[in-house]
C-alpha cells in the first residue's frame, strides 16, 4: 500500500476497492461537457449544465495546451433552486502559475448527472489559511446515513501560487460501527511560497448509497515524470464520482486532468504534473473511482 491520505490510511490501497451494501438505486444517465475560451488568460473556469430533471452526482476537470504551468484549482459540484426545479452543475478552474504562461489554453469541466434523489445534498466547509501558511487539510462529512457520491476542493485567492493537493472520500465504519460518509482535501502553496490569505473549500455530494456503492482506488508508478493513474469500476456499475491524491506533500505536482472515463462512464482518470522546473523526488499519483448500480 502506498497510498497516505490520513483519513483513508485503511481503505486507500494501490487497486483497493472498498464496497458498501444499500437499498438505494440511481444510475447516471449522462455524463455532460462544458469548455472555457482558449486563450493566454491567466485564471479560466467551465462549467457543465447538467439536463433538465437530473442532479448533480460528481464531476472533474480537465486542463488542455497547459504545458506545466497551468493546474487545476477548482472542482466543484452545484446545485441552485430556480422556480421550484434544482439546475446543478460541476465547474471547473485552472489558473497559470505565478510566473505566468504565454501559450494559449483551456479548462474544460464535466458533470456526472442522473435521476433526483430526495436525500442528495452538497455539503461544503471552508477553511482560511493564516498569512504563509504553506498547507491546508480540510474535510467535510455527509448527513447521517448518506455517503459521498461526487466529490470537490476549490482555492479560493491563490493567485496562481497554490496548488490541489488531494480530493478524496469515502464510506467508513467508524469505531462504534456506524458508518460514515466524508471527503477530504489537501493544497500547497508553490515553492516560491505565498504570504497572502488563501481558503480551500471541500465538497461532497451525498446521498443514500445506491447498491454496489464501491470506493476504488489505483496508484501509478513510483518514479519522478509526469503521472497518470485510472481506476475501472467494477462489473455492471457506473462511475458516479471522481477523485484523486498526489502523495508527494509540496506544491510542485499538480493535477492537469481529472475526469471521468469511458463510453458508458465505467471510471476515472488522472493526469498529474510536475512544475516548470521539474521535482527531483520520486512520487505517485492516485485515481478514485466512485462506483455504484
Amino acid at each position: 500500500m502506498r497510498i497516505g491520505a490520513a483519513l483513508a490510511i485503511a481503505a486507500l490501497a494501490a487497486g483497493a476497492a472498498v464496497q458498501v451494501a444499500s437499498p438505494a438505486s440511481a444510475a447516471p444517465s449522462a455524463v455532460v461537457s462544458g469548455g472555457s475560451a482558449t486563450n493566454s488568460v491567466a485564471k479560466k473556469t467551465a462549467t457543465a449544465v447538467c439536463p433538465s430533471g437530473t442532479r448533480v452526482y460528481g464531476g472533474g476537470g480537465d486542463v488542455t495546451g497547459g504545458g506545466h504551468e497551468v493546474a487545476l484549482t477548482g472542482l466543484r459540484p452545484a446545485s441552485v433552486l430556480v422556480g421550484g426545479k434544482f439546475v446543478d452543475s460541476f465547474t471547473a478552474t485552472a489558473e497559470e502559475d505565478d510566473t505566468g504562461y504565454a501559450a494559449n489554453w483551456a479548462v474544460y469541466a464535466y458533470a456526472i448527472c442522473g435521476a433526483p434523489q430526495p436525500s442528495l445534498s452538497i455539503q461544503r466547509a471552508t477553511i482560511t489559511s493564516s498569512p504563509g501558511t504553506d498547507r491546508i487539510e480540510g474535510s467535510v462529512s455527509c448527513p447521517s446515513g448518506t455517503a459521498p457520491l461526487g466529490l470537490g476542493a476549490e482555492i479560493g485567492n491563490g493567485a496562481g501560487n497554490v496548488v490541489l493537493n488531494e480530493a478524496i472520500g469515502n464510506y467508513t465504519v467508524g469505531p462504534f460501527g456506524v458508518p460514515t460518509g466524508w471527503a477530504a482535501a489537501k493544497a500547497f502553496t508553490d515553492e516560491t511560497g505565498y504570504r497572502l490569505t488563501w481558503t480551500l473549500t471541500t465538497y461532497a455530494v451525498c446521498a443514500v448509497p445506491p447498491p454496489g456503492l464501491t470506493y476504488v482506488f489505483t496508484d501509478s508508478a513510483y518514479n519522478s515524470v509526469d503521472k497518470s493513474a485510472s481506476s475501472e469500476c467494477p462489473l455492471g456499475t457506473k462511475v458516479y464520482g471522481a477523485g484523486g491524491y498526489l502523495n508527494y506533500l509540496a506544491g510542485q505536482v499538480h493535477f492537469d486532468r481529472l475526469v471521468p472515463h469511458g463510453s458508458a462512464w465505467t471510471g476515472s482518470d488522472v493526469d498529474a504534473r510536475e512544475d516548470q522546473t521539474g521535482f527531483t523526488p520520486n512520487w505517485w499519483a492516485t485515481s478514485e473511482a466512485i462506483c455504484a448500480r
